[in-house]
C-alpha cells in the first residue's frame, strides 16, 4: 500500500475537513486566538499575544495615517495611488511588551520611525515605544506596557470576617 493507495481509500470530504481545519487553526493564531493563545495560563501574556496581533493586524493603516509610508512615483493608471508600507519581518512577544522588526522602504528610515515612536504609543495603547536599527533594512520597534505587580485577590465574607483567596 502506498501513498496514492491511501489517498485513494480515504473519503474526499475528511480531506476536506482536515484542509478546513488547518486554514481555521491558522487563521484564529493570526489573529491571536489560536492554541498558542489557549496554551497560555498567564493572563498578561494572553493579553500581549493578543495585541501583538492586533499591531501586526493594524499595521499597515497606522504606518499610513502616520505618514510612514513611500508613494510609487512611477506609478500610473489603476496604480497611481500606489503607496509602499515597511513590511513587518517579525514579531515576538513576552511578559513586558511586543517587539516588530520592520524592514524599510526608500522613503522611511528607523529616524523617521523614531520621530513618530510617541504617535505609535498612543495608537497601540503602550507606556513607551523604543526605536532603533536592528540591522541594515531592519528596525526593531519595541512597544513596552506596564505590568500589575500586584496579584489580583478576591475579597469574600465569611461569617462577618474578609477571607482573602
Amino acid at each position: 500500500m502506498d501513498a496514492l493507495d491511501v489517498l485513494e481509500i480515504v473519503p474526499v470530504w475528511v480531506w476536506a475537513a482536515l484542509l478546513a481545519l488547518t486554514l481555521g487553526g491558522w487563521a484564529a493564531e493570526a489573529q491571536g486566538i489560536g492554541l498558542t493563545y489557549w496554551v497560555q495560563r498567564d493572563a498578561h501574556r494572553r493579553t500581549m499575544i493578543r495585541t501583538a496581533a492586533r499591531i501586526r493586524r493594524t499595521w499597515r493603516r497606522t504606518a499610513r495615517v502616520l505618514q510612514l509610508m513611500e508613494r510609487d512615483p512611477y506609478a500610473s493608471g489603476k496604480r497611481a495611488r500606489q503607496v509602499r508600507t515597511p513590511p513587518i519581518r517579525g514579531v515576538s512577544i513576552d511578559r513586558f511588551g511586543v517587539t516588530l522588526e520592520v524592514g524599510t522602504v526608500l522613503g522611511v528610515s528607523a529616524g523617521d520611525i523614531a520621530e513618530k515612536a510617541t504617535d505609535l504609543a498612543n495608537k497601540w495603547r503602550a507606556a513607551e515605544v523604543e526605536v532603533m536599527a536592528s540591522a541594515p533594512g531592519r528596525v526593531r520597534i519595541r512597544a513596552t506596557y506596564p505590568v500589575d505587580p500586584r496579584p489580583k485577590m478576591k475579597v469574600q465574607r465569611d461569617g462577618g470576617h474578609d477571607v482573602h483567596r
